[in-house]
């Protein structure tokens, strides 16, 4: 198989207390349900893989050691596998999980980037472009949204590791919220204001071209 080529070429960028990271490309699986089904797919789950858990709370996510679930809404989970190489092997899983408890698959791996904003002034720099309150103690790392930054519809969810907030971007906006990011982020360096360092948000948020 080709490796894929990265969304953002000029990634990964480091500063004082922050880096941004595309991460490897991973399987992503939409699961989509009847709302009585979600009790079966969670039983399924741990049936098949004892520890790995579904999020069935609004807003949460759940990190498990084969894949992450974001709860989407009352009928539908995101489903992020951990391993990049692993896109067969998460769907024969999620196909096993589904054929206990009924529900739709679908792939979605290719549709979306998914950035790591890591670092002490990592909410900071997110904050500028993004209404929700990510404070730690607010949105820490079992907290998930779908939300707009930069005008551009993503989905946030917390990471357990240096502080951080992953983003899932559509592929054809990556580049350009990932620069926006930077931008902000330089200015901040240079002792400039940060809200100076803001450009007009991308006209096209939800599914559009999107500025380069």
């Amino acid at each position: 198989m080709l490796a894929r080529a990265a969304a953002i070429p000029d990634a990964p960028f480091a500063g004082p207390g922050l880096a941004l990271v595309e991460r490897p490309h991973t399987p992503k699986y939409v699961v989509a349900c009847a709302g009585a089904a979600a009790r079966a797919i969670a039983a399924s789950m741990a049936a098949e893989t004892p520890g790995q858990l579904l999020a069935c709370s609004p807003g949460t996510v759940v990190h498990g050691q084969r894949c992450t679930t974001l709860w989407l809404r009352p009928d539908r989970w995101l489903v992020i596998g951990a391993d990049p190489e692993g896109r067969s092997t998460l769907e024969d899983w999620l196909r096993r999980v589904l054929a206990r408890s009924g529900g739709v698959l679908v792939d979605v791996s290719d549709g979306e980037v998914e950035l790591d904003v890591l670092g002490a002034r990592a909410r900071q720099v997110l904050a500028r472009y993004c209404a929700l309150d990510l404070d730690p103690r607010v949105f820490g790392y079992t907290s998930a949204a779908r939300t707009l930054v930069a005008g551009i519809e993503c989905v946030l969810y917390g990471r357990p590791v240096d502080d951080g907030v992953a983003l899932l971007v559509p592929r054809s906006c990556a580049l350009y919220l990932w620069r926006r990011l930077r931008d902000v982020a330089v200015r901040s360096d240079d002792g400039g204001d940060c809200m100076a360092a803001i450009l007009p948000e991308a006209p096209a948020a939800r599914g559009g071209p999107c500025p380069t």
